[in-house]
This record gives structure tokens, C-alpha cells and sequence, in this order.
């Protein structure tokens, strides 16, 4: 039961999410209490959750190697970053948007 509520916590906080299988939530809330942070790349259509899950390998479409400053999230990656090959983050939440249309607001 204990468990349940930290669940619902996070899940409210938008740390984790209930669509995502139980080994995610568990490798995220691993992560969450031992760094102290949610890395913003979690949120990013570009990134490798596979690669992460099964390889602890920070990957993503623009980086093979997320940086640290980005992966911290002390940089936002919402405007180009050296290296990143023209892509930058989009969250699942506008990329939904923008793929059904609704992203006028």
C-alpha cells in the first residue's frame, strides 16, 4: 500500500506516469531518490527510454551522449546546443499536440 501512494504521488508531480510499465517506474523512483531530480530527457520524444532501461546509456536522436548540463536539466535544450544535430527537446505532451492539431492555444 505504501507503495501505492508514492505512486500517486509522483504520478501528480508528473515524475512518473501510469502508462508506463511497472520496471520504468521502478528504474525512475530508483533514480529520482538516489539523484534527487527527474532528468527533463524522460519527457522528450527524442529520447532512448530502451537504451536507458537496459544499457543505463543517456541516448537520444540529437545526442549518442546526452551532456550532463542537459541531462541535469541545467539547459533546457529547447535551442540548439552544440552537437545536437538541429534537434531539441519536444515534450510528449506538444508533440501530441501538434500531431492531432491542437496546438493553438
Amino acid at each position: 500500500m505504501k507503495r501505492e501512494k508514492i505512486i500517486e504521488r509522483l504520478e501528480r508531480e508528473g515524475i512518473v506516469s501510469r502508462f508506463e510499465t511497472e520496471l520504468v517506474q521502478i528504474k525512475k523512483l530508483k533514480f529520482f531518490y538516489k539523484n534527487g531530480y527527474e532528468p527533463p530527457c524522460w519527457k522528450c520524444v527524442h529520447f532512448d527510454l530502451d537504451a536507458w532501461l537496459e544499457k543505463d546509456v543517456k541516448r537520444c536522436d540529437a545526442f549518442e551522449d546526452i551532456p550532463e548540463e542537459i541531462w541535469q536539466g541545467k539547459n533546457d535544450h529547447k535551442e540548439a546546443y552544440p552537437g545536437d544535430n538541429g534537434i531539441q527537446y519536444l515534450s510528449w505532451y506538444d508533440y501530441s499536440r501538434l500531431k492531432t492539431g491542437h496546438n493553438k492555444d
